[in-house]
């Protein structure tokens, strides 16, 4: 009888831990499973790593506009997509993020000026004080929202960590599938030339329905790539003087992401596009 009840209570408690886990590591266990230096060894995919195909992609938007470099005191928004990469696909998703006060790879200050956007996205600190946004519960959407306050003048680079998780949905890690992400952020020195060329170009109107405008001066764009948010290219367009008219009327409503390549085959700049065909 007494084997029958610890056995009982053994399989109890372990059925708890895995399940509490959809509310996210932090939450149930105190701990941060991003990669980032100074977390627990064990990240995502550690446990879920079942035959789910998971990529986890950082996006820090200001306004429609991604970006590379941050500007001081200046409030952005940070996209984490927890994107299905191959195998079984997910039912449901959950990700953890926290930022350093470093380049990548190497431990720094916790920047904690960080608050939800999307409603299932909670902030969550541990016992060594730092900070963490991750998963209210399991989610059905795959993109989770963050609103970023940027750090004082000459705080130097930064870098974001996330990790994700698809998951079955069967209250166990079996099956599921997990990754990890870094985004480095370095400061952007304040200019004159910081206001001029390639920062004045962009869309418009942007949401879009099947063509945009390109506004601005060209002198240093060579071309415009499109992509999707897997990454992948659906389009390629030469921009001089006489075409800036951009037609995407092929593709399905939904984000986008607009590259303006130089001469030298270099990325000068990427935009957010959302094309979204009006309705009555």
């Amino acid at each position: 009888m007494k084997k029958y009840i610890y056995f009982l209570f053994l399989m109890t408690a372990i059925s708890i831990l895995t399940m509490s886990n959809r509310k996210g590591r932090a939450t149930t266990v105190g701990l941060g499973s991003t990669g980032a230096p100074g977390d627990d060894n064990t990240v995502c995919q550690s446990c879920h790593n079942g035959p789910t195909d998971i990529e986890v992609k950082i996006f820090v938007l200001d306004q429609a506009d991604t970006i590379t470099k941050y500007e001081a005191n200046k409030t952005y928004q940070i996209h984490v997509r927890v994107n299905h990469a191959g195998g079984n696909v997910p039912k449901a998703h959950g990700f953890q993020m926290t930022l350093l006060k470093a380049i990548k790879g190497q431990n720094g200050e916790n920047l904690k000026e960080i608050a939800p956007i999307s409603q299932n996205v909670k902030l969550v600190t541990i016992r060594n004080g730092r900070l963490y946004a991750e998963q209210t519960d399991r989610s059905a959407t795959n993109l989770f929202e963050v609103q970023w306050k940027a750090p004082l003048p000459g705080s130097g680079p930064i870098t974001i960590y996330a990790g994700g998780t698809g998951v079955n949905s069967n209250d166990s890690d079996s099956g599921d599938g997990g990754s990890k992400a870094s985004l480095q952020l370095d400061e952007a020195l304040s200019s004159s030339a910081d206001n001029t060329g390639i920062n004045k170009v962009s869309i418009f109107p942007n949401p879009f329905v099947d063509k945009f405008y390109i506004q601005g001066n060209l002198e240093d764009v060579k071309e415009l790539e499109i992509m999707n948010l897997f990454g992948s290219s659906v389009g390629y367009f030469k921009l001089y003087e006489s075409n800036r008219t951009i037609d995407l009327s092929n593709l399905n409503d939904g984000i986008y992401f607009a590259k303006f390549i130089n001469h030298q085959n270099k990325i000068l700049k990427t935009q957010k596009l959302i094309k979204k065909t009006q309705r009555p």
